[in-house]
């Protein structure tokens, strides 16, 4: 049989078709297989972050997920879903100035709220001296002030007379004092440091007198 070492023009357009057809697969087999890589997708087809048999990968054998306990809820948090590691208090930092004495230092308290919603003193900084600690603390758990107004004089060459209490009362009383003090008066004489009501409001305070009223002079015929 003669050997033909050539062929005809009509295989050559087969061949070239067939070249072109299979380079076509062969693109849209890597832009398939590199679009599947990019995706999270390995070559085998099988999506990142799944096992081979089909489990989420970071899930157990038996298909719960890693970080989860037996009864579904998310390690880090107790059966009774409080998570670990909180408490049901908040602290704060709060600032203001201590009125204890001429000085005035700027105090810097740390504050913790108890799952009664009550405050307390953590930590004070800024005070010079021991009082000022003590300020911190009574005005973050019940602020004091002496109360200081008038009350009606009687019978004095004075309408009214200045008054205020002994010591500091709760200033949370302060409103309801000021009423019981409006509705009472005093009768003249009365000097300075007088009381003029004893225990006001139970606060065992006394209210006193903040300067001298003479009785009223009558005017001679």
């Amino acid at each position: 049989m003669e050997k033909r070492t050539s062929i005809t023009s009509e295989e050559k357009a087969d061949m070239s078709s067939a070249n072109n057809t299979a380079s076509v697969y062969k693109q849209a087999y890597e832009e398939h297989t590199q679009g599947a890589c990019a995706s999270g997708a390995k070559p085998d087809h099988a999506a990142a972050g799944v096992n081979a048999d089909g489990a989420a990968t970071g899930s157990s054998p038996d298909g719960a997920a890693t970080g989860m306990n037996p009864d579904g809820t998310a390690t880090g948090i107790n059966p009774d879903d409080a998570v670990i590691g909180t408490t049901t208090t908040a602290s704060t930092t709060r600032h203001f100035h201590c009125t204890t004495c001429p000085s005035e230092c700027a105090l810097t308290i740390e504050t913790r709220i108890d799952e009664n919603e009550v405050e307390h003193v953590l930590s004070v900084q800024g005070n010079r001296c021991a009082r000022g600690r003590k300020f911190a603390e009574q005005e973050i758990i019940r602020p004091m002030r002496i109360l200081a107004t008038t009350i009606v004089v009687r019978e004095g060459d004075e309408k009214l007379l200045p008054v205020r209490t002994a010591r500091p009362i709760p200033r949370d009383l302060h409103l309801s004092a000021m009423r019981d003090i409006r509705h009472a008066s005093v009768t003249a004489p009365v000097h300075m440091g007088d009381v003029v009501m004893s225990d006001l409001l139970g606060t065992g305070v006394d209210l006193v007198a903040s300067m001298n009223v003479d009785a009223q002079k009558l005017a001679s015929c």
